[in-house]
């Protein structure tokens, strides 16, 4: 009797039960952060053994016991809560302060974890892979932005792209994969790679630690075509671009295909997405008084493969790309910076001198590929003569 009664509770109250349970989860996340000291943040791509191919099915490779990386500059001051922090030597007082409050509404709460889920959808994992000895085969990530199929990821995972575009012959070949695990999905090209990162950046193939900031770091693909026998969906799931800018305090989604602990076969078929949930920590601008880097410490997402990675906010948009992390000791103690979605118009707006909504909205994605064909060539030009 018992037995049946507890069946019929549940039958009753079963969904209002999981739903306090995913409430109680994301909060459970968001305050099990430690705060710890930073640590030298590295560009997070995974570095990949020579002679491994992710494009085709599984198979044995070696263990990556190289990984390249890159250090962000250690200039960035810290300020009070109520401040940017900023990447170069001062420190940005905002004009009014920021409050670190996290709301605990179970309102906020479900819509954090509908935008999880959103963004969990959406992120995918970029893999480029290279005959040329100068240039290492990675893993990264990116995030589909619109339901055409448009992806942004980080400059320094797509730098391969314009390398491909140059050098041709299939001598660096990227592929786009997604799914749980992740399995070779679309080809891709580029929209736009910032040539303002590239310019500042030729050497960061070649370099053991190369220094960066972040600044600039960002890229846009167009999906172009299927890379198996399944036809292209008529549309793509996707999380839009945020507006305004993120609040220190503001909980958050984090989204990537972190592959740090994954020999490169485990990599090729057995790599699975990361969904974690946290807050905002830090603000740092590259300038005066613009919020361009996000900072959130105590994230798994916190490893290699994670750049390109996306960040969103409980209104589900897209307000960070995953440029740089720690990768170094304990979870709890690593932290990882996005520059902010505004950051990425302003870059876009200075290299290009035009608004990267109305770019996007106003062409088809061919169209914005072949508008940028000749630059991706020229930016992998640039890159291969830096070697």
């Amino acid at each position: 009797m018992r037995k049946g009664k507890l069946i019929s509770w549940l039958r009753t109250n079963g969904r209002a039960v999981l739903a306090a349970c995913a409430v109680f989860l994301v909060f459970f996340l968001l305050y099990i952060h430690s705060v710890s000291s930073q640590h030298p943040s590295t560009i997070a791509t995974l570095s990949i053994p020579k002679g491994t191919s992710l494009l085709a099915t599984a198979q044995t490779a070696a263990q990556n016991s190289a990984k390249g990386s890159i250090a962000t500059t250690s200039a960035a001051t810290t300020a009070s809560s109520s401040s940017l922090k900023v990447a170069s030597a001062s420190t940005f007082k905002n004009p009014s302060p920021v409050s670190q409050t996290i709301s605990t509404t179970t309102t906020n709460a479900k819509a954090l974890v509908s935008s999880g889920g959103r963004l969990l959808g959406s992120i995918v994992n970029i893999v480029c892979i290279s005959s040329v000895p100068q240039v290492p085969s990675i893993s990264g990530s990116g995030v589909i932005i619109d339901p055409r199929g448009i992806i942004i990821t980080a400059a320094h995972v797509a730098q391969l792209f314009t390398l491909e575009d140059y050098l041709g012959d299939g001598k660096v070949a990227c592929l786009v994969r997604d799914g749980s695990p992740a399995r070779r999905a679309y080809y891709a090209e580029p929209i736009y790679v910032s040539t303002s990162w590239i310019h500042a950046n030729p050497k960061t193939l070649e370099s053991a630690s190369p220094q960066g900031t972040g600044e600039n770091d960002f890229a846009i693909l167009g999906i172009t075509d299927t890379a198996t026998s399944t036809p292209l969906p008529g549309r793509y799931s996707y999380v839009p671009l945020a507006s305004g800018d993120p609040q220190v305090g503001d909980p958050v989604a984090i989204g990537s295909y972190g592959a740090q602990y994954l020999t490169a076969s485990e990599v090729n078929t057995g790599l699975y997405p990361i969904l974690v949930f946290g807050s905002i920590q830090d603000r740092y601008t590259f300038h005066t008084n613009t919020v361009d880097l996000i900072s959130i410490e105590g994230s798994a997402a916190s490893q290699e493969g994670s750049s390109g990675g996306g960040i969103t906010n409980a209104q589900g948009g897209l307000i960070g790309v995953i440029t740089t992390s720690s990768v170094s000791g304990d979870f709890s103690g690593r932290f990882l910076n996005a520059v902010t979605i505004n950051h990425i118009r302003r870059s876009y707006a200075a290299d290009m001198g035009a608004n990267l909504d109305s770019v996007l909205q106003n062409n088809s994605v061919s169209g914005l590929i072949n508008n940028f064909a000749a630059q991706s060539k020229s930016l992998g030009q640039f890159l291969y003569e830096n070697l």
